[in-house]
């Protein structure tokens, strides 16, 4: 395997991190919206 090879599966690998980052916090952020009283304990959290 060359470098490349290995640093173009390192980049897909991190977009697919990215992705589902992404998605889980717009989720969270849509679950947070709907229940405002979870939000003010969770919040701090972060």
């Amino acid at each position: 395997m060359k470098e490349t090879d290995l640093l173009a599966l390192a980049n897909e690998y991190l977009l697919d991190e990215v992705l589902i980052v992404v998605v889980a916090l717009l989720f969270v952020g849509v679950i947070l919206k709907k229940t405002p009283k979870v939000a003010d304990w969770l919040i701090p959290c972060f």
